[in-house]
């Protein structure tokens, strides 16, 4: 990736009357700088850079794929199939942080793949009445008794995934999994309603709550974790 050609400026000493401060770029570093491909599928943050209110931001995740576990109902159990590939390949991701969003829409103006970044990246919350309103694309990070923890909103239904003693417990209206935490090998399932056409687990729910709870965690530990009421936890 071809590193962007640095501003001129006048040095400090230099800087009286009307003399402007930015030079105009020499010809070979104009040409450099328009035959430079910006690389947008591995590293953009436009709209990051562009936030009046900085309520994007962008937060790193390790290239990874993930083994989602598929499970499909039958005779009222849930019984292991194929599993489902859940990649990532582009480390540099962007989130927003919805309690400083105030909709204003210059990420989208900014956005070089014509994207809505404050509507579709992962949209985050820190006040329970405005997540519990949404109803699709809404994450919370919990803690509960010491435990770290995301809550996410799909399509209508909350879900859990809580990290604890080496291990994932993810809950969903379909079903409650014991998880292995690096793995995500099941060791222990309870089915919990009727599935989906394609059986009990979202590869997508699951595997984007995975990743966003492994990378906030090793990338933005400081991320403010919201204490959970215990009206708020599943199963309820």
């Amino acid at each position: 990736m071809e590193p962007r050609v640095e501003i001129p400026r006048l040095d400090p000493e230099q800087r009286r009357g009307f003399a402007e401060v930015i030079i105009t770029l020499s010809q070979a570093d104009a040409e450099r700088e328009a035959s430079r491909c910006l690389d947008c599928d591995i590293l953009c943050s436009t709209c990051d850079s562009v936030c009046p209110n900085r309520a994007i931001f962008t937060y790193h995740v390790q290239p990874q794929k993930l083994s989602i576990p598929q499970l499909m109902f039958e005779n009222g159990e849930a019984v292991s199939s194929a599993s489902s590939v859940f990649s990532v390949k582009q480390g540099p991701q962007v989130a927003v942080l919805t309690d400083a969003c105030n909709e204003c829409g210059n990420c989208v103006t900014f956005c070089p793949t014509s994207d809505r970044p404050w509507r579709d990246k992962p949209r985050l919350y820190l006040h329970r009445g405005d997540f519990e309103a949404e109803t699709d694309n809404a994450f919370m990070f919990i803690s509960h008794e010491g435990a770290r923890g995301l809550q996410a909103i799909f399509e209508g239904a909350l879900h859990q995934l809580i990290q604890d003693n080496g291990e994932l417990r993810y809950i969903s209206p379909a079903i409650e999994l014991r998880l292995n935490q690096e793995t995500l090998e099941v060791l222990e399932s309870a089915v919990r309603g009727h599935p989906g056409d394609d059986g009990l687990v979202d590869p997508d729910h699951l595997g984007t709550m995975t990743i966003l709870l492994r990378s906030f965690s090793e990338s933005m530990p400081e991320f403010p974790l919201v204490e959970a009421h215990s009206a708020w936890l599943l199963p309820n």
